[in-house]
């Protein structure tokens, strides 16, 4: 019966990657107990673990990484290679490698739409009967369109609104009246039933994410 006693594991995690690792996430579960194990090097990653294991022995390394913020990959292959050596030296063959196994796995992107609204005005210092807009900001930071989004806002009391506006990617739309609604509060909701949808595209390259919602009016 031969017992190994050194155990090199690589990950195809590197600083390319769409994923990252967790500095001090990895542990080690073996004969009951749970060691923190620092891996020997981070790009790639791997570890370099000296513990004898005998035959129908097992062992688990687990550690934790995060996809990227910037990561626009659909799919993410992740591979992982266990090179085992006898007596915890690399011997036992001619190219001092005992055992070598591998195994990989892909994860799909999910699919979610996160959309982020910010609001600002043009002017700081207004008079009666002066002009303002309000602009309203969509932000899309997922991966699929947001689709039929409705916005509210309600207004100052003695704010007019007197037209809506939508843009994104260079296009332009100014609603209809008989588009949105302003109830007894001033409050806005663009577009209603039957009006033209609001769309925000998700976070691609080459194109805007964002749609702006202009609303024009006066005091």
């Amino acid at each position: 019966m031969i017992t190994l006693g050194r155990f090199v594991i690589s990950d195809n995690i590197d600083s390319d990657s769409n994923v990252t690792y967790i500095v001090g996430s990895a542990r080690l579960y073996i004969g009951g107990s749970m060691h923190l194990v620092v891996p020997t090097n981070t790009s790639p990653l791997e570890f370099d673990i000296s513990e004898q294991l005998s035959r129908d022995e097992e062992m688990f390394l687990q550690y934790t990484v995060t996809v990227n913020n910037d990561s626009v990959a659909e799919q993410i292959t992740n591979e992982v290679c266990v090179e085992a050596y006898p007596c915890g030296c690399r011997c036992g063959s001619d190219s001092g490698e005992y055992a070598r196994k591998t195994a990989s796995f892909t994860l799909n992107r999910c699919q979610f739409a996160e959309v982020l609204i910010s609001k600002a005005h043009s002017r700081d210092n207004i008079c009666c009967g002066d002009e303002l807009d309000y602009f309203i900001t969509l932000t899309n930071t997922g991966n699929i369109d947001a689709t039929n989004v409705v916005v509210t806002d309600t207004m100052p009391n003695n704010f007019n609104a007197t037209e809506v506006h939508m843009e994104n990617n260079g296009i332009h739309y100014q609603f209809l009246a008989s588009e949105y609604s302003i109830d007894a509060n001033n409050m806005l909701t663009v577009p209603i039933a039957g009006g033209t949808k609001i769309l925000v595209p998700s976070l691609k390259p080459g194109f805007d994410n964002t749609t702006r919602i202009r609303v024009h009016g006066h005091i």
